[in-house]
């Protein structure tokens, strides 16, 4: 870092991204974070989830359609995941107008995608 400039890591989560504290870093010969880089924002589960199904696992109902581990993927490269057996669940809607995805993590939290294409084929079956 050239001098007389600082680098602001106080606002959002870039610091702990690169294994910082939230601080303004004003040295430019101390650029050793403190913290272990935290680079998949500890992101190590995804679900997805479909609104057209509800489904009881461990006395929960949930609408989780699929979820993987993302543990031994490269952070930031496109991967394709096939379930390894089809799994059916009762659609609980009568008419289906739209049909909402979403994907989080195991905490919940809404994952941000940084705007890549995301594949989904759904089969859905009358009886």
């Amino acid at each position: 870092m050239a001098e007389n400039y600082e680098l602001d890591l106080t606002d959002g989560e870039f610091a702990s991204l690169i294994g910082y504290e939230k601080k303004v870093l004003k040295d430019a010969k101390n650029f050793t974070g403190t913290l272990l880089p935290n680079i998949t924002m500890s992101v190590d589960w995804v679900f997805l989830y479909c609104d057209l199904i509800t489904r009881a696992a461990n006395d929960v109902e949930r609408n989780v359609l699929y979820s993987l581990s993302i543990i031994g993927r490269f952070v930031g490269y496109p991967f394709n995941e096939e379930p390894y057996r089809l799994e059916w669940n009762p659609v609980n809607k009568s008419h289906i107008g739209s049909i909402t995805v979403w994907v989080t993590d195991g905490r919940n939290n809404l994952l941000d995608l940084n705007g890549i294409d995301v594949a989904l084929s759904l089969m859905i079956e009358e009886e």
